[in-house]
């Protein structure tokens, strides 16, 4: 009878690891038989919500059976490249190389196309870092990153060599694209960061750091605060709370200690506005401090509140949303909320409003009118428009569903996101209906105006442009990953990360890619949103990568 070779448990494994890993995520995978001669042992059709998305990739699976393996490396593993190396170069599909080490019971992959296609010359082996561990956590990155890199095959910044790129002589295209200024690699907590002068302050638990913006340099000098929150930024100092309840600033880029005076905050809602430091109390209470010294600028306000939202700036009008106490009331299960117009100048208040139900921390305004929203004790929501000059409520509009972002106003409407993933245009005098527009997906992403339309973006991979008269679509585009970040607009151009860690960068009026960057994309709600300063973003990606990208 025949013998089976001793070494056969051995290959199956790796195949067999990787298949039911794939399948279990509802990914279609093709055996070929053979494959181990050819260089690919499956093909394999990604899914998305158990739909095929039209996207695939080619593997060649490798196992590390005991400590001798020929696969193994000091660090990590690596795969020969044989006589493969033009195949996997120039394969129509992303060839991916996958390692199972047995006696760990790990995977670990490497994009070999990717690599082959970077190599001047084509190495014998190729290899694969420990730290691209392919497990049920981070399948779905992988994917990303693999339908990622195949939509941008073929463009000029993934297939033109460097030297043909710096040589250029496409003036229009060498400027329209994305660069990157610099690069900090820190921990993954990080959140985006703040800049200051020629400083720029991350905050990456449990610590602050500063990079020198112009060498894109990390600065040696470190702060530790007391709270795991991060930072306040304006004047050239960054201000912190420390243990003790105390607030310290700390001048940039040395950070030496300006001040320290005793105060317990809400670092979160703290806002810098206008060369005055805002800082809500843990518990109740706002203080304008100055920024020179840390004095009150004035009394505080809502000293038997707490303040629920960061401070704006509208029309020259501090306004500042208390919020419920807790406390029974006649008129309602929870006493009001309040609403305060401050002269930011003195800290007179200008005129008070109470909330007939508490208040939510989503609110929007422009220079004419404060939009509210107001939440009942069975969580129904009420739209409540208060004039800015004087505080009188203009009208309430009782929403079909709760609301998932701050309402955004422009000049003729005011627009809404609601739970269901449908934006809502109502008229800003009267609150009467406009439009609506179903994206048909559920999406924590705010609507953004740019000029005469109104950006939205969906899941999965959509992003939209609406006539902001009318709500009618006038250009979708999609993207190898989810958009889940909010797009933000410079001049004529939309930029807007999705998923896959890419940066695109779109002509609002057509939306037409003009050019994209890798960044990995960050998670708003971990990391917030980040900062344009001038011609440059500056974006903490969600593996902690602080990166400065020039737009211009």
């Amino acid at each position: 009878m025949a013998t089976l070779p001793p070494n056969r448990r051995i290959e199956l494994a790796g195949a067999n690891a990787l298949q039911t890993l794939l399948q279990d995520h509802d990914h279609v995978v093709h055996p070929i038989d053979g494959g181990a001669d050819l260089g690919e042992d499956f093909h394999v059709a990604f899914t998305r919500g158990r739909k095929r998305t039209g996207r695939m990739m080619a593997v060649q699976v490798k196992t590390a059976g005991g400590k001798s393996s020929k696969y193994r490396r000091a660090r990590g593993y690596a795969i020969p490249v044989d006589d493969h190396a033009d195949d996997w170069r120039n394969h129509v599909l992303p060839v991916i190389g996958v390692v199972y080490d047995m006696e760990i019971r790990k995977l670990f992959w490497v994009n070999l196309t990717k690599v082959l296609n970077a190599a001047t010359t084509a190495p014998r082996w190729v290899k694969v870092p420990p730290e691209n561990h392919l497990c049920p956590g981070t399948i779905d990155r992988f994917i990303a990153e693999i339908e990622a890199y195949a939509d941008a095959r073929g463009t000029l910044e993934e297939s033109t060599p460097q030297a043909a790129q710096d040589h250029s002589t496409d003036t229009t295209t060498r400027t329209q694209r994305l660069k990157v200024r610099w690069q900090v690699q820190l921990s993954e907590n990080a959140f985006h960061p703040v800049r200051s002068m020629q400083s720029v302050v991350v905050w990456d638990p449990p610590h602050l750091r500063v990079i020198d913006d112009a060498q894109g340099e990390l600065q040696r000098t470190v702060l530790k605060p007391a709270s795991g929150q991060h930072s306040v930024v304006g004047d050239n100092a960054v201000y912190v709370p420390i243990a003790g309840n105390r607030l310290r600033a700390f001048g940039l880029p040395d950070l030496k200690m300006r001040w320290e005076v005793p105060l317990q905050t809400n670092h979160a809602l703290a806002r810098f506005i206008g060369g005055t430091l805002y800082m809500p109390g843990e518990a109740k209470g706002l203080r304008a401090l100055n920024p020179a010294n840390g004095q009150p600028r004035w009394q505080p306000l809502l000293t038997d509140r707490p303040v629920i939202a960061p401070a704006r700036l509208l029309s020259g009008r501090l306004i500042v949303l208390g919020g419920p106490t807790g406390q029974r009331s006649s008129d309602s299960e929870h006493a009001a909320g309040r609403v305060l117009a401050v002269d930011p100048s003195n800290g007179q208040t200008l005129w008070s409003h109470t909330s007939k139900y508490p208040l939510r921390p989503q609110w929007g305004g422009d220079d004419r009118v404060v939009y509210l929203v107001e939440q009942t004790t069975t969580l129904q929501q009420w739209l409540v428009a208060v004039d800015v000059a004087t505080g009188t409520e203009l009208y309430r509009r009782r929403l079909p569903k709760p609301l998932v972002c701050d309402p955004v106003a422009s000049a003729s409407a005011v627009h809404l996101m609601d739970s269901n993933g449908t934006i809502h245009a109502r008229n800003t005098v009267t609150g009467r209906h406009r439009w609506q527009h179903s994206t048909q997906q559920h999406t924590l992403v705010a609507p953004v105006l740019a000029d005469d339309m109104v950006l939205v973006v969906s899941k999965p991979r959509l992003f939209l442009a609406l006539d902001a008269a009318t709500g009618a679509e006038k250009w979708r585009t999609t993207a190898p990953g989810d958009f889940t970040t909010t797009p933000f607009v410079v001049g004529d151009t939309v930029y807007v990360g999705h998923r896959g860690g890419r940066l695109l960068s779109l002509k609002a009026s057509t939306g037409e890619q003009v050019s994209s960057v890798p960044c990995s994309v960050w998670k708003e709600g971990e990391q917030g949103q980040p900062m344009v300063v001038g011609d440059t973003v500056y974006i903490t990606g969600r593996y902690g990568k602080v990166s400065a990208i020039s737009l211009r």
